[in-house]
């Protein structure tokens, strides 16, 4: 008896979930609403609107907020106005609006989404309410017509990663409010000036570089593509963790003497090819030079003690490690997936044994330093401009050489040289459609240079 009673009571649950049948979304114009009892929430719209409203009110009552992902693809949605009655936007309302140029965010507004905006490839302008507190984690991610932006001085905090792969964007302010994630700025544009206002009690800026109130910690730089080469100011004692991050045009940095601290992930991805570390250094962090492809040697400072988890992991060119005698651990990942490698170890076989570091394609060389043989690099180079670095000249007199060559037939344009000097430049000379190569020489001996480049194509 039972089991007949829970079978009908099971066919009858069964009918009427499929009798029942949910109600029709309701409708304003091109936009889809909730009727939330006191108010308002915006939770759709058509993937055709161009233009849009958001009114003060629908059935009598206000609407006060834009769900989430509301207008998320609404891909030929090119205005919106919004009502002065809107409190908050939700995560992901306006993502995928490739065609939304303009937008002016009410200043009752006290909530943004994370990811509101992301993907609004041609978000040209945008006006932030006065009354927000926090920007939100990726809000304005990818929004790669962006150029600046205005944070209201209100907010506090500031999310991760906002203005990820905005590469057009070149200026950011950082009110007196913010007291918290300013280093998450960075915007992949290799162009941008971080302006601090002078009361902020957290943070500061020296020529648009993100520093701490006292100026020791460099948090973040963003200017690579303005200035591949960049020299830390004296009385820097802390690279941040990510302080580099992705400057993917980054070819030298000078790091002076009170540094004692690289943080985790400083580098990753930058383009530089040597980097001197003084020994003033006492703590290099994990992935530190992750993903360096042109780091090709490196001497580690003998106040370390350790080689951090992926320190140098797919740095595919590093060719030369120099590692002291006062290193007692080597995480096992630390070298991974480079072949190849000279490593010059100041202690003796016995003491690399006790490291327990397997490196089966390096070379050890036991009871040795790194060679300082002079080298020469490419910092930068344009169609009518070439940068040069010329490290461990060590007083040597020498010249540097560049060579120009015609891309179709490889046959020599001209040449020119300087002086040598820790960096030379050549300006006003036409490379373009040629083939360089950049040459040290040592005055005393034409042989052969003492360094030279590989051949780059200029288009």
């Amino acid at each position: 008896m039972k089991r007949v009673l829970c079978l009908s009571l099971v066919f009858t649950i069964l009918c009427a979930l499929l009798s029942f049948t949910p109600a029709a979304a309701a409708t304003y114009g091109d936009l889809t609403y909730e009727n939330c009892g006191d108010h308002i929430e915006i939770t759709g719209c058509s993937e055709n609107a161009v233009s849009v409203t958001i009114p003060d009110k629908i059935d009598g009552l206000p609407v006060t907020s834009i769900g989430d992902r509301a207008f998320e693809d609404c891909s030929d949605l090119k205005t919106i106005n919004i009502s002065n009655n809107v409190k908050s936007i939700g995560h992901y309302a306006f993502y995928g609006c490739f065609n939304l140029t303009d937008l002016v965010i009410p200043n009752n507004v006290t909530n943004i989404g994370n990811a509101a905006f992301m993907d609004c490839n041609n978000l040209l302008n945008i006006k932030l309410s006065n009354s927000i507190t926090s920007i939100g984690n990726f809000v304005f991610s990818h929004c790669e017509s962006l150029s600046s932006i205005i944070i209201p001085n209100g907010v506090t905090t500031i999310g991760n990663s906002p203005f990820q792969y905005c590469y057009n964007l070149e200026n950011i302010n950082i009110p007196a409010s913010v007291i918290d994630g300013a280093e998450e700025v960075k915007s992949n544009s290799g162009r941008l000036n971080i302006n601090v206002d002078k009361n902020n009690p957290n943070y500061s800026d020296i020529d648009g570089v993100l520093f701490s109130k006292d100026k020791t910690q460099l948090l973040c730089y963003a200017k690579d593509k303005a200035q591949p080469y960049y020299t830390i100011p004296n009385n820097t004692v802390s690279i941040g963790v990510g302080a580099f991050w992705d400057c993917s045009d980054l070819a030298k940095v000078k790091i002076p003497n009170s540094v004692t601290n690289i943080g985790n992930r400083a580098f990753v991805g930058c383009k530089i090819k040597n980097i001197d570390i003084p020994d003033s250094v006492t703590n290099i962090g994990e992935y530190a030079f992750w993903q360096c492809y042109y780091l090709k040697k490196i001497d580690l400072p003998s106040g370390i003690t350790k080689i951090s988890e992926a320190t140098f992991a797919l740095c595919y060119d590093l060719r030369a490690v120099g590692i002291p005698k006062s290193i007692t651990t080597i995480d096992p990942n630390a070298f991974l997936l480079l072949t190849g490698l000279d490593v010059y170890y100041a202690g003796t076989k016995e003491e690399w044994a006790k490291l327990n570091c397997d490196l089966p394609y390096a070379t050890i060389h036991y009871n040795s330093t790194m060679p300082k043989d002079p080298d020469i690099s490419i910092l930068n180079c344009t169609n009518n401009s070439v940068t040069v670095d010329v490290s461990n000249l060590n007083g040597t007199s020498g010249t540097v050489v560049l060579a120009v060559y015609d891309d179709y037939n490889e046959t020599l344009k001209f040449m020119i040289s300087k002086p040598a000097a820790e960096m030379v430049t050549f300006d006003n000379v036409d490379l373009k459609s040629s083939i360089i190569k950049v040459m040290l020489w040592n005055n005393m001996s034409g042989i052969k240079p003492q360094a030279e480049t590989d051949e780059t194509l200029v288009f």
